[in-house]
Formats: C-alpha cells, sequence, structure tokens
C-alpha cells in the first residue's frame, strides 16, 4: 500500500510513525498536539523538554508511548505567507519527515494536512504539496504513505474537482444503456470443433497478466517505473508477473491503464482481459474515463477525485 488517503484520527494510526506540526518549542499548542500528548501520556512532554528548540523544516522524534504508532515525528511548519519560499519550506517538512522514515528502516508513516491548523495554510496548498512531495518519493523509495483527513473541508475548496462533478452529472445513468450494449465482446467463440484444452490456452493467451505484460513492452517502459506510477506495491506486481492466473481487482486493474497512459480503448481491453468493463451505472468508472478522456494520468490527482466522491482509490 504505497500511498493512500483515509478518513481517521491520527492519534489511532497503527502504523510505525505518525507526523504532527509543532511549534519551535515543542509545546502541547494546537489541537492535534493537544490530542497526541493526552493518548501518548506524561512521557511524551517529557521527552518534549529535552528535544527543544526545533527548526523549521526540521524533525524530532519521540516514542510513540501509549500511542498505536511506534514514533511521533514532530515538523515545525512555518505560519501562512502566499509565496514560493513558503511552499519550499512547507514541502521540507513533509520531505524531512520522508526521509527520517528511510533513514531508520521504517515501513509506513501517516500524516495530517501539515500545517492547516494554527499556522494557517489552506487546506488544499497543503494536500497539493503533500502529494506532490509524496509522488516524487515513492518513485525512487519504498514505503506506506497515509493522509489522514479528520473532515472532509480539503476536499470541498479544490476548483479542479468541479469538470469532475459535472461530467458525473452528465453521463451518471443515463447513458448507462447505451454505453453497456455497444461495449466490444470478448472475441473468443466455442465451437464445437475446438477441444476444451485449445479453448482454454486460448483465454490464458489473453490473460491480464499476459496482456499486462505485453503492454508494458509495447510502451516501452520499464516494469518498475511502472508499478511506481501504479502506485502498486512491488510484491503485488512480482505475484501478478508469475502468475497467469492472477485476477486483479478492478482498481488494480484501472491504476495500470492510468501507469502505461492507455487511451479509453486500451484500458478497456485491459479491463477486458481481467473479467471487468466500464459502465456509465458506476460514478467510480465514470470518474476514470473523464480523467483518461481528458489525458490526465497523475494517479494521485485522480484517487484526490475518488477519495473526494467516497470512491475505492487506485492501486496498493
Amino acid at each position: 500500500m504505497p500511498f493512500t488517503i483515509i478518513r481517521n484520527d491520527l492519534v489511532n494510526m497503527q502504523v510505525d510513525a505518525i507526523v504532527s506540526s509543532s511549534d519551535e518549542q515543542l509545546s502541547k499548542n494546537g489541537w492535534l498536539n493537544a490530542k497526541l500528548h493526552d493518548v501518548a501520556g506524561q512521557e511524551l512532554l517529557e521527552a518534549c523538554k529535552h528535544l527543544k528548540p526545533c527548526k523549521i523544516g526540521e524533525v524530532k522524534v519521540t516514542s510513540g508511548y501509549q500511542l498505536p504508532a511506534n514514533y511521533i515525528f514532530f515538523t515545525v511548519t512555518p505560519f501562512y505567507h502566499a509565496s514560493s519560499t513558503y511552499e519550499e519550506q512547507l514541502k521540507q517538512c513533509y520531505t524531512t519527515c520522508l526521509k527520517e522514515a528511510l533513514h531508520r528502516n521504517l515501513a509506513s508513516i501517516a500524516f495530517p494536512l501539515l500545517a492547516t491548523g494554527a499556522n494557517q495554510c489552506p487546506k488544499e496548498l497543503s494536500l497539493t504539496l503533500a502529494l506532490r512531495v509524496f509522488s516524487d518519493f515513492l518513485m525512487k523509495h519504498e514505503l506506506d504513505i497515509y493522509l489522514v483527513v479528520y473532515d472532509e473541508d480539503a476536499f470541498q475548496v479544490s476548483n479542479k474537482l468541479f469538470p469532475v462533478q459535472e461530467y458525473i452529472d452528465n453521463h451518471y445513468l443515463e447513458q448507462a444503456k447505451t454505453y453497456l450494449t455497444s461495449r466490444i465482446e470478448r472475441p473468443y467463440v466455442f465451437n464445437e470443433e475446438a477441444s476444451v484444452q485449445h479453448f482454454v490456452k486460448q483465454l490464458l493467451q489473453d490473460s491480464f497478466s499476459l496482456t499486462l505484460m505485453q503492454l508494458i513492452k509495447e510502451k516501452k517502459m520499464e516494469p518498475k517505473e511502472v508499478y511506481k506510477r501504479a502506485n502498486i506495491d512491488r510484491k503485488l506486481f512480482s505475484k501478478i508477473k508469475n502468475d497467469v492466473h492472477y485476477r486483479p481487482s478492478k482498481p488494480t486493474v484501472v491504476a495500470f491503464a492510468i501507469a502505461l497512459k492507455l487511451n479509453l480503448e486500451e484500458t478497456k481491453h485491459l479491463l477486458q482481459s481481467a473479467g471487468y468493463a466500464l459502465s456509465y451505472s458506476y460514478i467510480f468508472d465514470i470518474i476514470i474515463e473523464y480523467y483518461i478522456t481528458q489525458e490526465i494520468y497523475d494517479i494521485f490527482e485522480i484517487n484526490e477525485a475518488l477519495f473526494y466522491f467516497d470512491q475505492t482509490l487506485l492501486g496498493f
């Protein structure tokens, strides 16, 4: 599970490390920090006394104490002002925490939207910067990253989601019948002269695993680049590659289609090889069609929209 967005309370996350915005004195100020201290216990307050001060962009690490997480990463975020310098500072906060997790050989880390509390960073901006940092990091490293969203506010202000809503409104259900009847059917026909073995062989030649590997070859891409771009775990990709009978979930198939930058017809063919199809009866399918037809192949941006509309995210 390289990256996912979830609705939860950060203090409940069972991960190697959770991240919290803090001030230079690592105080209990702020709603999240106060809650962390309440749950973790008095030992956390004593540990912070020995770690302060902390500069903007740095990270200080404590044990998780009574929290489900093993560690707490405190990072000092800047007070909001509209400038490229501010954006670089906030990106550094996200990046420094990821590097610390890498240094400690951790397997998982959970972030809130940094600086969106007392430091007044717009949630949409923190979200955009976070996704940018996570995307760049995961192309080079292996780590399960969670973005923990306590409320829906961050996903109610993004103008880029308005066209997606309009596309859903224009296509949901009304055109389902036309779309379904126009789908290309599987080209395999079983006849009396064909043996069962030959028929099965034909199907296997068009299995998802073989179809995927053929597409990777045709697109002249490296397998590692593909599963990274698809937000797919390396172990899952290995299982798919080595098992011709493997049947992935529909979001996994779509994730590979996005990673390979397939057009709509190519995506339908890849889905068909795994036994799936797109339909205007499902909001998930309409969202995917929107991004493919717009030639937007950023899986993090697509997952942001899927999360907003309460749909299953791509990858993992």
